[in-house]
């Protein structure tokens, strides 16, 4: 194996693994904006 090989072969691996850590904060992190949103909205209806 030369140099480019493993180069590219280590590129993909971070691409893909890039996009599936995406895949799992991008969703739980929706989530959490929706439920501050709705808890900051009870908040304020309380006042």
């Amino acid at each position: 194996m030369n140099n480019l090989e493993i180069i590219t072969e280590f590129g993909t691996f971070v691409l893909i693994g890039g996009v599936a850590t995406a895949h799992v904060i991008l969703p739980f992190a929706g989530f959490l904006d929706c439920w501050n949103a709705r808890s900051y909205q009870k908040n304020l209806k309380k006042n």
